[in-house]
């Protein structure tokens, strides 16, 4: 509706016109300090001009809320995630101060008996304790899974440095890690993530690539931390695991993208038959 507000000054007028979108009114026009009366012409174009300027009134309505709601899911986001991490902490301490002690117990018992039997009795109290010693390691690599430690003290760099020095000797690869840039001070958040991100990488390539060299390059500079995995194993399709993913499959890729979404970082896979694969991860890093 149109709305002429006719002052005093005779030959002047304002007019206001309500800015309406599906029924729904967001606003308000107002044309004031006319000194002679519209014309039917420029009423008919304030008529259609106020139904261009409702509809973007409207649209910047709703991406106000839509940039609210995601600015409240990414909170939700990261306290989902930051309970997930101290609960990961929580479980590691417990393993650690219950089953641990139990199991060096176990084997230094086992080693006071071997004293005491026979030899006959003594092979397979040798063949006990190699269980509890392959069981007591398997719960430390565990416990180091769950939350490893070394970034409390050591920071990430050096944490995966260490890392992938083990890994490349526990699966028989040649492994070379690169450090630049300034990475003190990280976000607590920001470091769980990227050793979380390293970790689900290098089991793909441990159980998939079949390769022989893995380089890990980690940095910071200009506000940004960067992560680059390479291998030089069998490769694959991208198209093809992109589908997968897509499709709910690969849920140890899904869960990396979304760490990196999460960080409001990227996360980019290359990869071609017989040519490697290349794992890139990058994170703003807030206030530098």
């Amino acid at each position: 509706m149109l709305e002429l507000i006719w002052p005093q000054e005779e030959g002047s007028e304002t007019i206001s016109v309500p800015l309406e979108v599906g029924g729904e009114e967001v606003g308000l026009l107002w044309m004031v300090g006319r000194p002679v009366r519209f014309s039917l012409r420029e009423l008919d174009f304030i008529v259609a001009l106020s139904t261009q300027v409702a509809v973007s009134l409207k649209n910047s309505q709703l991406l106000q809320e839509l940039l609210d709601k995601s600015a409240r899911l990414q909170q939700l986001i990261h306290r989902a995630t930051t309970a997930q991490e101290e609960e990961r902490v929580r479980i590691s301490r417990e393993l650690h101060d219950g089953l641990v002690p139990y199991f060096m117990d176990i084997i230094f018992k086992l080693e006071l008996l071997e004293d005491l039997v026979g030899e006959k009795a003594g092979g397979l109290l040798q063949e006990v304790k190699e269980k509890a010693r392959e069981g007591f390691r398997d719960l430390r690599g565990v416990i180091a899974d769950l939350r490893p430690s070394s970034l409390d003290v050591l920071g990430l760099e050096k944490s995966l440095a260490t890392y992938l020095e083990r890994f490349g000797l526990e699966n028989g690869m040649e492994v070379e890690f690169n450090g630049w840039g300034n990475l003190s001070g990280l976000d607590p958040l920001v470091e769980v993530t990227a050793f979380r991100v390293a970790q689900e990488t290098l089991s793909n390539v441990a159980r998939h690539a079949r390769a022989s060299k893995i380089k890990l390059s980690l940095g910071g500079d200009d506000g940004r931390m960067e992560m680059v995995i390479e291998d030089n194993g069998v490769g694959f399709l991208e198209r093809e695991v992109m589908k997968r993913v897509m499709s709910g499959e690969c849920l140890g890729i899904r869960g990396m993208k979304e760490r990196a979404e999460l960080m409001q970082g990227e996360l980019k896979i290359e990869s071609r038959p017989g040519s490697g694969t290349r794992v890139k991860f990058a994170v703003p890093l807030v206030g530098r």
